[in-house]
């Protein structure tokens, strides 16, 4: 039997709602009067128990006070009650679906909680009988919302699955859209292509439209151009050295969790950096897709693209390279992994329907929904990546470009107001050798 349906105080979904505000419009409880009263109800594990579960690293999900989370290390998933008692678990068989023996030394609790290959990293979808989410591993599965037993489960690095690759992974949270399951994924290859022997860089990133009720596949939207073997091999410099491609253009993960717009059956996302690059030509001399570092729009009923609008061309970049060209003045990695949210504002007289969306180039766009157009955007660091800063930012800049900071998700509006969550984190790996790079974020903001 399906459970209560969620209400407006509910979180069902990673953003909260289908566009992408991540703003609680049934939220009554909390205002800045009592919130700085707030007390502990209550922890999972409680305190004295005799096991742990992994890092949390997702949104956790609450719908009719059940609590619903994965965990990114000692992967698991649970489903908690309202007084914060265990409901039920579940773990993958393909993995091995019973908790391990507790640690015998703190070695073996470190190897244990690492960071793990089959993590989950996305929150979940709950709609009234079923949870949905995927996971690192590949795997996207739908579990009965009352017991946790398997529904059913599909692999992305599966023969059958189309545009298989042996690194598909899941990074993005499920949305309901259409009465359609709308899934992101891809390969996120940049980590593995640091490491010298590997010679892949052929994957792409991809959204799709699975039926809820048994997970088939009832369209697809691959981002750019299949990779294809690249004869002979292309060679980037850097820095850091030569980095030699074997195959191109490829296109990471689609990390970003996709919006829909109802009214014009629209899903929006933005995507990763290439890869790989694509082989120059003398009609093309550009070495990235126009795919890559942009916001896409796709139609619901069947997956066909709407518009595309690039923000950041020409960053081809894997985690071996550096992040900044002083040739150039660019900086690398500034993919958009923030959801597109949906809102309306008044241009020239007219209400207009728009997309907002953070950048790890720490600026924040506005796009005509329609369209692509950007209409307007927040000011942008371009000097060099060395403190003092020079020139000195905008005031209005939101955050610093880098290969792990800027706005890279979870920004939010409730209509009137924006909201960013900025890193700066400008030296890691922008520095003219790998040893100066090793640099933590040094600041973060919150702008409205």
């Amino acid at each position: 039997m399906a459970a209560p349906p969620a209400s407006d105080q509910d979180w069902a979904t990673y953003n909260y709602d289908v566009s992408g505000s991540r703003f609680n419009r049934g939220e009554t409880a909390l205002d800045r009067t009592n919130v700085a009263r707030l007390e502990e109800k209550w922890r999972f594990p409680p305190p004295g128990a005799k096991f742990e579960i992994g890092a949390v690293h997702a949104t956790p999900i609450v719908v009719n006070g059940d609590v619903y989370f994965g965990t990114a290390t000692d992967p698991a998933f649970y489903k908690l009650r309202p007084d914060g008692t265990l409901c039920w678990q579940y773990r993958n068989p393909r993995y091995g679906d019973t908790q391990p023996a507790a640690p015998r030394d703190e070695g073996e609790r470190h190897a244990r909680f690492q960071s793990a290959a089959n993590g989950v990293m996305c929150s979940a979808l709950v709609t009234g009988d079923t949870v949905y989410f995927g996971d690192r591993g590949g795997w996207f599965y739908a579990l009965d919302r009352a017991t946790g037993k398997e529904r059913w489960k599909l692999s992305a690095r599966a023969k059958s699955f189309p545009g298989r690759h042996r690194l598909n992974v899941f990074f993005a949270s499920p949305i309901l859209a259409d009465g359609k399951l709308i899934v992101a994924g891809g390969t996120l290859e940049q980590v593995v292509s640091a490491l010298p022997l590997y010679r892949g860089n052929n994957g792409r990133g991809f959204v799709m439209a699975l039926d809820p009720a048994d997970g088939a596949v009832l369209w697809k939207y691959d981002v750019g151009p299949k990779p294809a073997p690249l004869d002979p091999p292309i060679t980037l410099h850097d820095a850091w050295g030569d980095h030699t491609f074997y195959y191109g253009p490829a296109t990471s993960s689609v990390w970003s969790t996709p919006s829909f717009d109802e009214r014009s059956g629209t899903i929006f996302f933005g995507t990763d950096v290439n890869t790989a690059p694509r082989r120059p030509t003398e009609d093309d001399p550009r070495s990235d897709t126009r795919e890559s570092c942009a916001v896409i729009a796709v139609d619901v009923h069947d997956g066909r693209e709407k518009w595309l609008t690039q923000i950041n061309p020409g960053d081809v970049w894997t985690n071996g390279m550096r992040s900044y060209d002083p040739a150039t003045g660019r900086y690398k990695d500034q993919s958009i992994g923030d959801t597109p949210k949906v809102y309306q504002l008044d241009l020239e007289g007219r209400p207009t329907t728009v997309v907002g969306v953070g950048c790890k180039n720490g600026g924040f766009y506005v796009l005509r929904a329609d369209d692509g157009r950007i209409i307007a955007q927040t000011p942008l660091y371009t000097g060099p990546p060395s403190y003092p800063l020079s020139p000195p930012p905008d005031p209005r800049m939101l955050a610093l470009p880098s290969c792990i900071g800027g706005l890279q998700t979870g920004c939010a509006t409730d209509g009137h107001t924006i909201f960013t969550n900025g890193i700066d984190a400008l030296l890691l790996g922008s520095q003219e050798t790998r040893a100066a790079s090793l640099s933590p974020p040094t600041a973060g903001r919150v702008v409205a």
